[in-house]
């Protein structure tokens, strides 16, 4: 193994895992620009288009938390490792996968390798750095990983439009190389490894585990199936059921899978709640993509270059996030990155009926400017909060209040948007004349895709011109719904903030 002084390892670990989060960050951002070329070409529905997605999201919010545990016991460099390897080897299944089916699996592995990953970057910097170095860190590593979050659109774009959109996966393998590498030859072996830990909780994971995947698979399909369907039933039930199992074992476990004492500590559990809620705006970027080329009628290429907007600004106030939480603590921060999304999320909700981009294009750098000021305020939170022992536990669960947030803010806000605009077109058929009385809710959302319809509706121009309205017309309706429901989450977040404490607690 290479040796390297002190000074020299927190680069090396700066670089390791900002790669790591790079990978994460390019799917993230790229994906959403790729999903209607995805859909176009194995005629997916909405909700199935949405389960590449949240295959990988929902696979998160489940594992993230036993990886943190897993990084407790055998060490966060170990665990940080082998995430990095099962990542890059889902995503060449990704970018091979010749069906949906394949490509959702290799989604859920790609979850498996970011719930190994993630939950170690945190304690991995902790035992390098000083406290007082902490958040200049995480903001550098926010701020180079971010670079992939704001080229991702355009190479997403870029892909989609001249190679394919399994390039998205493909990139991924020279980042991965270039972090294991790191890691195996330079990074030293904490002392953690083979640490002796009490038995594994398996009842409080499988009941956590059942909850989640049951919950979000009812709110996905229901649209779907319906609400009165008995699968959908027997999900809904299920999830209830096992979250009671869950709850009523980890208060009488004595090594409980989630630590439910925790959440005492106020400025834990605030963080935990202010970070679901803020997800599921975060979530609300692949709206943006599919409003951009739907509506708007952009190619793949122009909304990966427009959706720079958003992520341009990441780079640029990550670093002074990371300064400004040294020096106002973390209230101020996380409060003043909730308010602005806040506002960001309500203008794109007021002004999306403008259908033009100059009109959102303010409330995109806006959004992406903030949101460094909430996710490094939280995430030093939280771990300055904890003791060392649960660092990673914490790390994880605050990933997995994420990645749950996320997920179940996902299928809400598929079934919101669904559902409005499947019943402003559901109205609009049943009053319209001529030729257009043959059309269906099928040709409809193909003229949402861009496909053409059928010859033998023999639709004029002005019919058609009439029924594209229809379209854009319910879908920008739909987008302003989620949007509007979007801001009210984020404004749920900015009240539990500002009851945060102004310094960091460190142990």
């Amino acid at each position: 193994m290479f040796k390297t002084s002190k000074e020299n390892l927190k680069w090396w670990v700066l670089i390791a895992t900002s790669s790591s989060l790079a990978m994460i960050f390019l799917d993230q951002s790229a994906l959403p620009i790729a999903m209607p070329s995805i859909q176009r070409a194995w005629h997916l529905s909405s909700e199935l288009l949405q389960w590449v997605i949240n295959a990988y999201l929902l696979t998160l919010a489940v594992l993230i938390i036993l990886g943190g545990k897993l990084g407790d016991k055998f060490g966060h460099r170990s665990i940080f490792l082998w995430g990095m390897i099962v990542f890059i080897a889902a995503s060449i299944l990704c970018a091979a996968s010749p069906n949906l089916s394949t490509l959702l699996v290799g989604r859920v592995l790609q979850g498996i390798g970011g719930a190994l990953m993630m939950p170690s970057a945190g304690p991995l910097f902790r035992t390098i750095v000083s406290p007082e170095e902490f958040g200049k860190m995480i903001g550098l590593y926010v701020a180079i990983a971010s670079i992939f979050l704001i080229i991702g659109p355009t190479l997403g774009g870029f892909f989609t439009a001249y190679l394919s959109w399994r390039w998205i996966f493909w990139i991924n393998f020279p980042v991965a190389i270039l972090a294991i590498t790191i890691v195996i030859a330079i990074i030293p072996v904490d002392s953690q490894d083979k640490k002796s830990t009490p038995r594994f909780d398996w009842i409080g994971f499988f009941s956590l585990s059942f909850s989640l995947i049951s919950f979000v698979f009812a709110l996905m399909q229901a649209q779907a199936l319906g609400w009165l369907s008995p699968i959908i039933l027997g999900c809904l039930i299920t999830a209830l059921i096992s979250f009671m199992v869950f709850l009523r074992t980890e208060k009488n476990h004595p090594f409980p899978f989630v630590d439910l004492n925790l959440f005492k500590n106020l400025v834990i559990s605030k963080c935990i709640m202010t970070m679901a809620l803020v997800q599921i705006a975060y979530i609300g970027i692949i709206f943006w993509a599919l409003f951009l080329q739907y509506t708007l009628s952009l190619s793949a290429q122009k909304t990966g270059i427009f959706l720079l907007a958003v992520q341009a600004p990441v780079l640029f106030s990550s670093g002074f996030a990371g300064k400004l939480l040294e020096k106002k603590g973390p209230r101020f921060s996380i409060t003043m990155g909730t308010l602005a999304l806040t506002i960001s999320c309500l203008w794109i909700a007021i002004f999306a009926w403008k259908n033009s981009f100059a009109w959102l294009c303010p409330a995109f750098i806006l959004f992406g400017a903030s949101s460094p000021f909430v996710t490094i305020g939280i995430m030093s939170s939280v771990i300055s909060a904890a003791t060392p022992e649960k660092r990673g536990v914490v790390s994880g669960i605050i990933s997995a209040a994420r990645q749950i947030g996320g997920s179940i803010g996902l299928a809400v806000l598929v079934a919101l948007e669904t559902n409005v605009s499947s019943y402003l077109l559901n109205h609009w058929l049943q009053k319209v004349t001529g030729n257009l009385k043959q059309l269906r809710p099928e040709h409809l959302h193909a003229l949402l895709l861009g496909n053409p319809l059928p010859a033998h509706l023999h639709l004029t121009n002005t019919e058609l011109a009439q029924a594209h309205h229809a379209v854009i017309h319910a879908y920008t309706v739909g987008f302003s719904c989620i949007m509007m429901l979007i801001t009210i989450f984020i404004f749920i977040g900015y009240y539990i903030a500002r009851r945060l404490p102004n310094q960091l607690l460190t142990y």
